[in-house]
């Protein structure tokens, strides 16, 4: 089936193909680009062209830069809306899809700064939309490796947030595969002890 000509999507210029590659491509002037000096920035960070909250090279420098990056923002955020009169209403939330691991990760014979993933206990924060302000809930090990108080599968933060915005996640149904499927699937359970 061929599309007529006035719903074909343009092809995009690809006037800076060379941007973030090895050899930056040099501008008029006979200087680097842009592109490259901030790859040439973040191949800075241990030799690795990850500088990311994905630090398996080196969590202290990684995490305090991403940490600098959004304090601010999250920080101007969370106070407008309270000047506003609207941060009870609405629910701010930063979490992740795992937390990393108390112990190096590293090549072998060698102690390095980064951390693996770890799925066993990692935080998330809330704010607002009818939470608790100020609080923790749940508590990992001595090391932070796992969870050991207040665990809060994914399950039930799922539910617990759909319940923060009024729906109720045993309700909230979709058709799958020829069968009736939820976001919790037959588990969540809302964690009522952050409810304000």
């Amino acid at each position: 089936m061929t599309r007529s000509p006035a719903l074909r999507r343009p092809r995009p210029t690809r006037t800076h193909s060379r941007a973030l590659s090895a050899t930056p491509a040099p501008s008029a002037a006979g200087t680097s680009s842009k592109a490259a000096e901030l790859l040439a920035t973040i191949r800075g960070h241990g030799g690795s062209p990850r500088a990311s909250w994905d630090a398996h090279e080196n969590v202290q420098d990684n995490h305090s830069t991403e940490a600098g990056r959004i304090d601010k923002p999250i920080a101007g955020l969370l106070r407008d809306l309270k000047q506003r009169g609207m941060l009870d209403d609405t629910l701010v939330l930063l979490t992740t899809e795992f937390g990393r691991t108390p112990f190096a990760q590293s090549n072998a014979n060698q102690v390095g700064p980064g951390r693996d993933h770890n799925k066993y206990g990692f935080s998330c924060w809330l704010a607002g939309g009818g939470v608790k302000a100020g609080f923790s809930y749940g508590k990992t090990d001595e090391i932070g490796w796992k969870t050991v108080e207040n665990p809060v599968h994914w399950h039930d933060f799922h539910a617990t947030v759909l319940h923060l915005m009024g729906v109720d996640h045993k309700k909230l149904n979709f058709y799958h595969n020829g069968i009736e499927r939820r976001l919790t699937d037959v588990h969540g359970h809302v964690a009522e002890g952050i409810f304000a």
